[in-house]
């Protein structure tokens, strides 16, 4: 926040946030502008984590001898997140052997994201992936498949196929997509 004088005497400064509080500025007194310096404006910075959207407001209170004056600002900050919902083309039990179609349906809020990675490791006995869309990589080692995206939108989806290991042993099998680098 900039806080100019723009009175025709000195002011006694405080600043507060509606988050944080107080605020500790540089000075605590500005001078009338003499027309040749700066030394009637100051800057304030102020730092808040934000996890959710929010409007933060800033409010300066000028005292001189005769008055008090005051004004604020505010900003409104959107905070983008994405979330996945992971679905699977089958119903029920599914045979060794079977080929499975997963979809990952990515949720952004106050997107695009400029840049995200997304992860989605394969469990033992899942055979190599195929038809792995948006240039999505598959790391056999680490039985990952990592695809990196920019400007990801709601909706965004990415999808691939497994073959499921004729050596698969009847249970439960969780396959779990992460985002690992983004918002």
């Amino acid at each position: 926040l900039v806080i100019p004088n723009a009175t025709s005497v000195g002011l006694n400064v405080t600043l507060t946030d509606n988050k944080l509080g107080a605020i500790t500025c540089p000075k605590t007194a500005l001078p009338v502008d003499d027309g040749e310096t700066n030394d009637h404006m100051m800057t304030c910075t102020a730092t808040v984590p934000v996890n959710e959207d929010t409007t933060n407001i800033a409010t300066v209170t000028g005292d001189t001898p005769h008055a008090t004056v005051s004004d604020f600002d505010d900003a409104v900050v959107l905070v983008r997140y994405v979330s996945i919902d992971k679905t699977n083309d089958t119903e029920g039990k599914v045979a060794p052997g079977s080929t499975v179609g997963y979809e990952l349906t990515l949720t952004v809020v106050n997107g695009p994201i400029p840049t995200m990675t997304v992860k989605d490791v394969l469990p033992a006995n899942f055979g190599t992936p195929s038809a792995i869309s948006d240039d999505g990589a598959y790391d056999a080692a680490l039985r990952t498949i990592t695809w990196t995206l920019a400007n990801v939108a709601d909706g965004k989806t990415l999808t691939y196929n497994v073959v499921i290991a004729t050596s698969t042993q009847g249970g439960l099998y969780t396959n779990t997509a992460t985002i690992t680098d983004g918002p």
